[in-house]
């Protein structure tokens, strides 16, 4: 049913509709469409309309792609509905990161087009790896991802010692601010 779904709404001809009005078109319970539109939701595929309605994307004006971050901090969008990577500066990143896949508006500046990541649809990576360094008594973790440029602070678990100067592997405990935990 997800696929026939997904197809409707992928199509040129749909137009924005309500879930209640999506489960009647399909012939489906009302908690049936909600869980597959939200699956959908989740995978950056359809969003909700300030009005409630099953809305593309593209209706929005909004592009799906994967960011790719230079160690400067900027990044480019690629996406099948550019024909050119978008340009995306540093303060428009909004907590994404190297390969994330991500939803981006565009905007007009000095006559050029730069996006703007609006939601980030899935996480590349969920884990860092990199060296522990210390600042003012706490600890961070430098990143050997050369696209991460600041150090992250860096929890460990109780009466657990991390050494400064080892490398280690730490969980991504929350994107914005970024922070990690060693395990």
């Amino acid at each position: 049913m997800i696929h026939k779904v997904k197809q409707h709404l992928l199509s040129s001809h749909y137009q924005a509709k309500t879930i209640d009005e999506l489960a009647t078109f399909f012939d489906v319970s009302m908690g049936e469409m909600q869980k597959i539109i939200t699956v959908l939701v989740d995978e950056g595929i359809v969003m909700m309309s300030r009005k409630q309605k099953v809305i593309t994307p593209e209706m929005a004006n909004l592009i799906v792609g994967t960011i790719l971050i230079h160690p400067k901090g900027y990044g480019f969008l690629q996406s099948d509905q550019l024909q050119e990577d978008l340009f995306v500066p540093a303060p428009y990143l909004n907590s994404a990161l190297n390969k994330d896949t991500v939803m981006a508006s565009v905007k007009r500046e000095k006559n050029e087009a730069i996006g703007q990541i609006v939601k980030v649809i899935k996480r590349y990576r969920t884990q860092l790896v990199g060296r522990v360094k210390s600042k003012n008594k706490k600890l961070y973790l430098e990143s050997l991802d050369q696209s991460i440029s600041q150090w992250i602070p860096l929890k460990s678990k109780k009466g657990e010692r991390i050494k400064i100067g080892h490398m280690v592997v730490a969980e991504i405990e929350s994107y914005q601010p970024l922070v990690g935990r060693y395990s």
